[in-house]
């Protein structure tokens, strides 16, 4: 029994003596990374951070947990642009001490290359030597410490940053969820776009003088493109005469600043667009460039917000009878309403792919397919014509689509000539 209890506490005593080790050692390293550590600061509480030292000098502050430029520019600063620069900031560590009590002036550091200046509940500033070490890393001080640190080259990179860097491109700084009382499009009839306009009208987009049904999710599509539409860089020295060649106004619900989104061609770089914004960093003012990329989704007109199932949102089950014509000779065939059936099925999924304008009397084509209720009324009719055929151009394909025309639209639409060919509608074939 005794020797039990012997065991027991020889037993206790070695947990507690690895235990008692592991926690030493994870103390150490703890003690160890803190003294490497170059920011010693609360990261959360960050309010200031200010590079000197360099014609590129600047300086950031966070004011209500928002971070504004306030050197060499008086603007807000891009936010991710600043909080990514943060955690560079705090990521780094020295790599050994290599002096203590020095002569600064050995080290550069009598007169510093950078200094970085950060204040959060407390203040630290970190000088960076204008002479280097042999492998290109660089002499730090931080504060008053009677020491000198190696640290590495990319200290170097990260207060060499200028200025520009944090300046927000962004163009429109309002609520990414904002609806708008009204949206205004004007530009030239070229693919930059054309004049249109919305309303906005019981919580839906109404667009004025419209041809079809419009997607209220494509026109939100758009609006989300506008708010996150962001420059490359800002315009140095914009020149006058900035004359916008697509303008698009945005008159926000409850208030009296409308959002102005101004577009143009660069005439230096005629790849390139500027762009301008009353929401952007010192306003119509400034430029930012513009890929044409960025701008594709944006430069819209006004057919692009139709509703491509529109012409054929037809109720497949009121279909009793399908009658079909084509260049004189006609089939008829009966459907059972209760049952599904794969040809109407098809008629009901037609998308358009063009909006080829509106449909006139005049329009009249060869094939033509009418869907009838039991009692004989018209539930849906449309016609079509011979394929339009664009041509390959660049990297976009050829198509071959077909002009149709249906008792739901108000356009002329066009549909891939394979989607007709598959609904097999030939006389004397069923449909």
């Amino acid at each position: 029994m005794k020797s039990t209890s012997l065991f027991a506490l020889v037993v206790a005593i070695l947990v507690g003596f690895t235990v008692y080790d592991y926690w030493s050692s994870q103390k150490k390293e703890e003690v160890k990374e803190a003294s490497e550590k170059i920011v010693r600061l609360d990261k959360d509480g960050l309010k200031v951070i200010e590079v000197g030292g360099s014609k590129n000098s600047f300086r950031l502050e966070k004011v209500d947990n928002h971070w504004t430029l306030t050197k060499p520019y008086q603007e807000s600063a891009d936010q991710q642009a600043v909080l990514t620069y943060i955690e560079q900031l705090f990521g780094e560590k020295s790599v050994s001490v290599v002096a203590e009590n020095p002569d600064l002036a050995k080290y550069g550091l009598a007169q510093p290359l950078f200094t970085l200046h950060l204040v959060s509940s407390k203040e630290e500033s970190v000088k960076l030597g204008s002479v280097r070490a042999y492998d290109n890393s660089l002499y730090a001080q931080i504060d008053q410490e009677p020491k000198v640190l190696l640290v590495n080259s990319s200290w170097d990179v990260m207060l060499s940053k200028l200025p520009s860097e944090f300046r927000d491109t962004k163009l429109y700084h309002g609520d990414m969820k904002a609806d708008f009382e009204s949206i205004k499009v004007t530009g030239p009839k070229t693919n930059l776009g054309t004049n249109f306009e919305f309303s906005r009208e019981n919580d839906q987009y109404v667009l004025k003088s419209a041809a079809g049904a419009i997607s209220q999710q494509q026109v939100q599509v758009w609006l989300e493109q506008i708010k996150a539409l962001r420059g490359a860089a800002f315009v140095n020295d914009p020149q006058t005469g900035f004359k916008p060649e697509t303008t698009i106004l945005l008159k926000r619900k409850g208030s009296d600043a409308p959002f102005l989104l101004e577009i143009a061609h660069d005439r230096a770089h005629p790849e390139q667009f500027e762009v301008t914004s009353t929401d952007l960093s010192g306003g119509l003012k400034s430029r930012v460039l513009v890929s044409p990329r960025a701008l594709e989704p944006i430069l819209l007109k006004p057919e692009a917000f139709y509703d491509t199932k529109a012409p054929f949102a037809f109720d497949p089950k009121l279909v009793a009878e399908v009658k079909f014509t084509d260049h004189g000779k006609t089939s008829d065939t009966k459907v059972d309403p209760k049952k599904p059936d794969p040809i109407v099925a098809k008629l009901s999924q037609l998308e358009a792919v063009r909006f080829l304008g509106p449909a006139r009397p005049e329009n009249k084509y060869p094939s033509h397919l009418t869907l009838l209720k039991s009692d004989g009324s018209v539930v849906f009719e449309m016609s079509w014509g011979e394929p339009i055929v664009e041509k390959a151009e660049g990297e976009k394909p050829e198509a071959r689509y077909l002009p149709v025309k249906t008792s739901l639209s108000k356009q002329i639409v066009g549909v891939p000539e394979k989607q007709i060919a598959t609904l097999a509608a030939q006389p004397g074939e069923g449909i």
